[in-house]
């Protein structure tokens, strides 16, 4: 880990993930057409808080959809933390 012991959460606490994926969701909704089977991204937040992964499953992987969408999630950011790298699975179907 890049922090001390101590001087930051072992991982980002939900709220915060949660927080951080709701900002940049509405981003990731628009890259797929109303009533598109849903797809999953599993966003891979690395320790100094930023996104180092985006990976898509579902109907929007293999598309154009799927480089929008982790376009828009790998904007999402937390506060550091101490483990080295925290995944988050989300479904991302249009609004």
């Amino acid at each position: 880990p890049k922090f001390a012991a101590g001087t930051v959460p072992q991982h980002p606490s939900q709220g915060q993930v949660a927080g951080a994926i709701g900002s940049v969701m509405p981003g990731a909704r628009a890259c797929v057409p109303s009533g598109a089977p849903v797809s999953r991204a599993t966003i891979t937040f690395q320790s100094d808080g930023t996104v180092k992964n985006v990976s898509v499953t579902g109907y929007a992987a293999g598309k154009s959809a799927e480089a929008c969408i982790k376009g828009a999630l790998s904007k999402a950011k937390v506060d550091p933390f101490a483990e080295a790298t925290y995944p988050m699975t989300v479904s991302v179907r249009a609004d």
